[in-house]
């Protein structure tokens, strides 16, 4: 989980869905939790920060979509 910079999140709101997959496959191939890795991406991660939040949101979604 990382935070989008305000580009990503200005291309999010362009590209929606698509533009999020084309995103999570560039950030999988820079490796950022590689140790040496020169990924862009490396030092953004905020799972812990948000990891309590993000497990509620996940668990309502699932609640709320158990019969889709």
């Amino acid at each position: 989980m990382i935070e989008l910079s305000p580009e990503e999140t200005e291309k999010y709101k362009r590209g929606g869905r698509e533009y999020l997959g084309k995103l999570a496959y560039d950030i999988h191939y820079s490796a950022p939790i590689v140790k040496g890795s020169n990924s862009i991406y490396k030092g953004r991660d905020v799972s812990k920060e948000y990891s309590e939040e993000s497990m509620l949101a996940i668990k309502l979604w699932r609640e709320a979509n158990a019969g889709a």
